[in-house]
């Protein structure tokens, strides 16, 4: 999920915020029905310009990695919720990017540099749509104490 520039509030999550929010996400998850994936929430620096970042696995399996950025605080409860809705997206996507992958060989580098680009950004786009169009119907009212309106 892409970001714009605020930095007020750059300070790691605390370990009870993390599992919390831990917590909501696998609610959420489980809500827009991913149930049977498993996510490992790790700590490594998001890509440049992205509130959070979540990482399939290639072999297209039901797992992903999750990452939250520092500047995760900087967000309001629901731009928050907003960013997790749209992560959650491309694991419903997660297969047309595993078989899109394999497109390489076939298309050249060429191609495929100028191909690939083009993709990832149609993805961003309709993710970020659906996250925009469907995330406010999603019911998270017995589970939305877990992300609080600040931190």
């Amino acid at each position: 999920m892409k970001k714009e520039k605020d930095k007020s509030k750059s300070e790691e999550l605390t370990s009870k915020q993390r599992i919390s929010l831990e917590k909501y996400f696998v609610r959420m998850a489980q809500e827009m029905g991913l149930q049977g994936w498993r996510y490992t929430f790790i700590d490594e620096r998001c890509g440049e310009n992205a509130y959070a970042e979540i990482r399939g696995n290639p072999d297209g399996l039901r797992e992903a990695n999750v990452l939250f950025c520092q500047e995760w605080r900087t967000l309001d409860r629901d731009r928050r919720r907003h960013v997790i809705v749209h992560e959650l997206f491309h694991c419903h996507l997660s297969m047309i990017d595993n078989h899109a992958d394999t497109l390489e060989d076939s298309l050249g580098a060429l191609v495929w540099h100028h191909w690939a680009r083009a993709f990832a950004m149609s993805v961003e786009q309709a993710v970020d749509h659906m996250a925009r169009t469907f995330g406010p119907l999603i019911d998270d009212s017995d589970f939305a104490n877990l992300l609080p309106e600040e931190y």
